[in-house]
Parts: C-alpha cells; sequence; structure tokens
C-alpha cells in the first residue's frame, strides 16, 4: 500500500523538523521545503496529497504560492494553511 504523501512548506527549520517527525511517525511520506521559489514544480515532483503551508514563508508568501498551485495542474490537491503567528 502506498504511503499517503504530504508537502510541508514552511521556512522554519524547527517546525519542519517536529512536523516531518509527528507525521512520518503516523506513517506519511513528507517533503519539506524552505521556501515557494518554484512552487509548482516542486509539487510536480512530490506529488503530494496534502500541502501545508505557512502563510509567512518567503518570498512570496503561502497566499500567493498557492494561487500559482491553485492555477497549475495541481488545483485539486488541498492546501492546509500553518502559521506560528
Amino acid at each position: 500500500m502506498k504511503k499517503k504523501c504530504v508537502a510541508i512548506f514552511d521556512d522554519d527549520e524547527d517546525i519542519l523538523f517536529i512536523t516531518q517527525y509527528i507525521l512520518e511517525d503516523a506513517g506519511w511520506e513528507v517533503r519539506t521545503y524552505t521556501n515557494v521559489d518554484r512552487v509548482v514544480q516542486k509539487v510536480s515532483d512530490a506529488r503530494p496529497d496534502v500541502i501545508v503551508m505557512d502563510n509567512w514563508i518567503p518570498l512570496i508568501g503561502g497566499i500567493e504560492a498557492t494561487r500559482e498551485i491553485k492555477s497549475s495542474d495541481f488545483s485539486n490537491i488541498p492546501v492546509v494553511y500553518f502559521t506560528a503567528n
């Protein structure tokens, strides 16, 4: 059985580490990214079932990154917003 995959975009490496640890322990395949440069290409490479997106990730932020994803072939992937603020 194929593991479900989650792509996490957050510029805080401590948050990425903790979130990755928790989700992998729960059986998820986890891909982490510290920026949203070429976000559609990263999503294409990972093929996640869900995306966790930091709202304040540099340089363009989570909202604009999500717009790029939703205007691509990956518009069907759910995006969950996640921020420490």
